[in-house]
């Protein structure tokens, strides 16, 4: 999925919910190879009723009852399913939202409900087809994890001794054994055993494998013990663009084109316009690195729940997380959402302790996987099983540990809730927060 569009949203503090009447907060565009979506989130969502018209190509959501603030207003895309989205209020009480489609198409929708079990949120998927050679989408959400180094490659040598080959693919495995529990979920290693593999073969593996997220996890460490954290990465935009840059130099002049470079989800035998394959790389650049910021984020709440987050991930500006760009060779898979999470720092011996231990490996694991649950829960790749509803992804509940400075309010604002929900969704009765306490962030 590509970086959404916030096409309005309103502040619930600001304006009463009528009675009766489910208030709509916020709408999301974004688009992928195969479907563009809509997001549509109430506080509580309405009854809907589909209808699909044509001459010209129209469809039509009637929630009733329904009310949009103000501020809501019609929004023209940039999209190949649909030219526009108009909002209006009808006479008995119903909001209709209205897609202009640019042609015939059956949007698949699909009601889905926040952390805490409330249908908040209709999804409405406009599939649309750039070809017929188009390839089949998984049904599973596949993540290929990369455990550096490897063979000759140990990586850093903690201070205790241990390796981080050792480590990291330990991790690895956790993660695959942990996330496999979980209905719709499928995790491929880029190595199972202690052997080299060569960066470029590690990107080229899930590009390959046509995965919808790449994680390369390893352990950090310095010169000095000092520094403490994890941190995650994503492929700067200034690599992405050099990668890009370089697949079009080879390609330029070819007679016949071959599928690769970043949009390797194309069969490009069946897209005779050069400039057309041009143009859907440079999209799906930009959406690959968009899905990885969010990804990244979604990891860093979860791993800050096992271990302390080190302080580039964090924006000093605002506290909220961060995800730091790096050129990394192995994050060069640019068709693919690509992350790298460095776990801790082995030159710190608490830390170098802490990674040596099997339990704690464990603890690293899961919470990178509910992560990625937590990320993929909310953003169905397009005709996954879990995408469909064939199978149920349960939401997983954001949470938050407190930070020294950190105050309810900041927090609050952090996440754009009213205090007023966090205070009710946690029990707390004033405005006293400890350091390392950790809340429970609630949902829309």
């Amino acid at each position: 999925m590509s970086k959404s569009l916030v096409i309005a949203s309103l502040c619930l503090l600001a304006f009463a919910n009528p009675a009766g009447a489910g208030l709509l907060r916020t709408v999301e565009y974004s688009e992928s190879s195969n479907y563009s979506r809509v997001e549509i989130h109430f506080d509580a969502l309405p009854q809907f009723d589909l209808l699909l018209l044509e001459n010209p190509n129209r469809a039509v959501i009637d929630f009733s009852p329904g009310k949009a603030h103000s501020s809501i207003a019609n929004q023209t895309l940039d999209s190949p399913a649909i030219r526009r989205i108009r909002f209006g209020q009808q006479r008995n009480g119903d909001l209709r939202v209205v897609f202009d489609l640019r042609s015939k198409t059956k949007p698949l929708l699909r009601p889905i409900t926040n952390a805490k079990g409330k249908l908040a949120t209709l999804v409405v998927d406009f599939p649309f087809n750039r070809s017929a050679c188009d390839i089949e989408p998984h049904k599973d959400v596949v993540i290929v994890v990369d455990a550096g180094h490897g063979g000759r490659d140990t990586g850093a040598i903690a201070v205790n001794g241990y390796y981080e080959k050792d480590i990291v693919l330990a991790i690895a495995k956790f993660f695959k054994a942990d996330l496999e529990r979980h209905p719709g979920f499928k995790v491929l290693l880029s190595r199972h055993n202690d052997h080299y593999i060569e960066l470029e073969d590690r990107h080229r593996f899930a590009g390959r494998e046509r995965a919808h997220l790449f994680l390369s996890i390893h352990a950090d460490s310095f010169k000095t013990s000092r520094p403490v954290g994890a941190s995650v990465f994503n492929l700067s935009q200034r690599r992405a663009e050099a990668e890009l840059e370089r697949w079009e130099r080879e390609n330029k002049h070819r007679s016949v084109w071959q599928g690769g470079g970043v949009a390797d989800w194309i069969n490009s035998a069946c897209i005779s316009d050069p400039s057309e394959l041009l143009f859907l790389n440079h999209k799906h650049q930009e959406e690959a690195l968009a899905e990885s910021v969010r990804a990244g984020k979604s990891l860093l709440h979860s791993l800050a729940e096992v271990v302390s987050i080190h302080p580039r991930s964090i924006n000093s500006k605002t506290g909220d997380y961060q995800i730091k760009q790096a050129g990394f060779v192995v994050l060069k898979a640019t068709s693919v959402p690509s992350l790298l999470v460095e776990t801790g720092f082995l030159s710190n011996p608490t830390e170098a302790k802490r990674l040596a231990s099997s339990s704690h490996q464990r603890q690293i694991a899961a919470a990178i996987s509910r992560g990625v649950r937590a990320h993929f829960c909310a953003h169905p790749p397009w005709n996954t099983d879990l995408q469909t509803g064939v199978k149920t992804c349960q939401p997983v509940s954001l949470r938050y540990v407190v930070r020294r400075g950190d105050t309810l309010n900041r927090i609050a604002a952090l996440h754009d809730i009213p205090l007023t929900f966090l205070k009710r969704e946690n029990g707390l009765r004033d405005d006293k927060i400890f350091v390392g306490e950790v809340l429970s962030i609630p949902k829309p």
